[in-house]
């Protein structure tokens, strides 16, 4: 599910920008090696349990960063700050990237001045949340379908208390 994800948001982010905007866009790339500025890196950060659905799916909140690095030049701390934006704007916001998720929540754009990996980069971060479940839902849309829902209140539940309930109208 988490590697669909990452794919299609790579695929996403590669569509938005030409490539002389953006040369690089990896996933998890090796940062002992030099990089190919300007780049948006993507990582899964976080994953947090979310609300249980009651599907007997894992429900869980998933952390996106799109890390943008560029060679550090004068004002190059700007022109990440607005590329950084601009993965918000273009690919971010919203986003569902053709995938089964709730909508991307921008979190915050912001320097990525705690990735000791991108030191002597001028570096800034997108971040995102996207709801996301993992499994098989019990809910496979077989068997009895409802076609009435009946709401009653206890103690005047359950049999011989028929009469008491009431119809849920869409």
């Amino acid at each position: 599910m988490t590697t669909d994800l990452h794919d299609a948001i790579e695929t996403h982010l590669r569509a938005a920008f030409t490539r002389a905007e953006l040369p690089t866009c990896e996933q998890y790339p090796d940062l002992r090696k030099k990089i190919l500025a300007p780049a948006v890196l993507i990582e899964l950060d976080e994953l947090v349990p979310a609300d249980d659905p009651g599907t007997d799916e894992l429900a869980l909140t998933a952390r996106f960063a799109a890390y943008v690095v560029l060679q550090q030049t004068a004002k190059a701390g700007l022109a990440a700050a607005n590329l950084a934006a601009l993965v918000a704007l273009r690919v971010v916001q919203g986003g569902r990237f053709g995938q089964p998720v709730g909508p991307a929540r921008l979190t915050r754009v912001a320097a990525a001045d705690f990735k000791p990996e991108l030191i002597g980069y001028a570096a800034w971060v997108a971040e995102w949340n996207h709801e996301i479940r993992i499994g098989d839902s019990t809910w496979d849309g077989t068997g009895i379908p409802v076609t009435q829902i009946m709401l009653g209140w206890s103690p005047d539940i359950g049999l011989g208390h028929e009469a008491d309930y009431e119809e849920v109208k869409p």
